[in-house]
């Protein structure tokens, strides 16, 4: 944390307090996880069903289902989700991947549970935040470095992690 403080501090020109920063993170990475899907908290669920007319909870605060996988390890889509409910078509156990909102942190010595290729724009941000008033041309500047550093962390992000990315050869001659 006290990395990205600095960074925040150098982008801005002038300090930063404890609590400023800590307010500012948790708005950044906010903003981040409304904006991109690679900035969420994954967390896995199984569920055994036993019965197909019955509903299942969700865990609290699921936001979205990334993929269902059956007990064989195959993919499964034949479900349906409704209120933080979800109910399967066959019976099986299934482990669901799930998206959830990244926690706020309350202290300096909490842990960082996003991806660290998005601490640039983060720093960006908190930076910016911290010299609104201060300086709003300067502030405006730094958030538009967010948008263009986020986005990039995201498409990178999702290049490295794309199981589907397709890599083309030359002919065999």
């Amino acid at each position: 944390m006290r990395n990205i403080l600095g960074k925040a501090i150098e982008y801005a020109g002038a300090p930063i307090s404890d609590h400023k920063f800590i307010s500012g993170y948790n708005d950044a990475v906010h903003d981040l996880c409304m904006m991109y899907d690679t900035a969420k908290a994954r967390d896995t669920e199984v569920i055994t069903c036993v019965d197909t007319e019955a509903f299942y909870p969700l865990a609290a605060g699921c936001l979205k289902i990334e993929r269902v996988r059956t007990s064989g390890g195959a993919y499964f889509s034949f479900y349906e989700v409704r209120s933080g409910q979800i109910r399967f078509g066959l019976r099986d156990t299934y482990t669901l991947h799930e998206l959830f909102m990244q926690e706020a942190i309350t202290d300096m010595d909490d842990d960082i549970t996003i991806d660290p290729a998005y601490i640039k724009a983060i720093a960006g941000y908190i930076a910016a935040k911290a010299i609104k008033k201060a300086d709003p041309e300067r502030s405006k500047e730094l958030m538009l470095q967010y948008a263009v550093d986020a986005d990039y962390a995201n498409k990178n992000i999702r290049k490295a992690t794309n199981p589907n990315k397709r890599v083309y050869a030359p002919r065999f001659r």
